[in-house]
């Protein structure tokens, strides 16, 4: 009896995943999911008709729980890691306001210490112009006297 590639297992077709382009893996997770589908909808038609039983499809009803159970403890995950990221971004902003307040006061004392040494300097015009003057003032009056 010959091997369908249908009738192989999920598994043994998936292996070969890495070994498939894009378009073929998309091609073959199509044909899992029709298979899967075909399936359910297959064991619900033998139920319907009284062909198989809750005893029957006791393993299926657990695949199902598991099912449920890991989309309920993944979204629980996600939950946790929204909690964490939004208290991420709280502490982020807390310490973006502390910086915010504390650049402004070293901006404050750059600017005072500015005004500080532009005061100075403009002292330190104000005695040079006094001092030039004065010597002006020596150097014309001793060309004066020496008769120059």
């Amino acid at each position: 009896m010959t091997k369908d590639i249908r009738h192989t297992s999920y598994i043994s077709r998936l292996q070969t995943l890495p070994d498939l382009d894009s378009s073929s893996r998309r091609t073959l997770l199509c044909s899992i999911a029709t298979d899967i589908t075909a399936t359910f909808i297959c064991i619900s038609k033998h139920i319907e008709n009284g062909t198989l039983s809750d005893e029957h499809t006791a393993s299926i009803e657990s695949v199902i729980d598991i099912i449920k159970g890991t989309e309920v403890s993944h979204r629980r995950v996600l939950e946790r890691k929204v909690k964490r990221y939004a208290r991420l971004a709280r502490r982020l902003k807390s310490e973006r306001e502390w910086m915010r307040r504390e650049f402004g006061e070293v901006v404050k004392r750059a600017d005072a210490v500015n005004l500080r040494w532009r005061k100075r300097v403009r002292d330190l015009e104000v005695v040079n112009k006094a001092m030039r003057r004065e010597l002006m003032m020596k150097g014309g009056s001793e060309r004066s006297q020496n008769g120059g």
